[in-house]
């Protein structure tokens, strides 16, 4: 009789339900590292990685959605950390996130990656 192979990390042997292993990195659920030298702050980190997930763009109201904010207050603290490192969201902040769609406040995973950076190099500066 021919030996069943374990499955992939993280699969099921049948196939129906995926369960995280500790060898898959953090759970879906899981708050994710600020930064490795927790110099960035990790609203940015966060909302980096949700509006990357999404395809690049997503509206403020999508992300607050997305990271359990009020709308408002995502808006005013994402822009004031992207402002203290001097980066600025092009076009006033309007995005669309697909052709077609209508232009509304929001963020680009390139500017809240621009930010990221940025956070980095002034620690690297301080330091050095």
């Amino acid at each position: 009789m021919k030996e069943m192979q374990q499955p992939a990390s993280g699969a099921s042997a049948s196939g129906d339900e995926v369960t995280p292993q500790p060898e898959d990195g953090p759970a879906a659920g899981a708050e994710p590292d600020a930064d490795p030298n927790s110099v960035v702050p990790p609203l940015l980190v966060r909302a980096h990685q949700v509006v990357a997930r999404a395809g690049g763009t997503m509206y403020t109201s999508d992300l607050a959605n997305a990271l359990g904010m009020p709308t408002q207050q995502l808006g005013t603290e994402l822009v004031k950390i992207l402002r203290a490192v001097g980066v600025s969201r092009p076009k006033n902040g309007s995005v669309s996130p697909a052709r077609g769609m209508p232009f509304r406040t929001g963020f680009t995973s390139e500017t809240l990656a621009t930010g990221i950076a940025t956070y980095r190099v002034r620690a690297e500066l301080a330091v050095g």
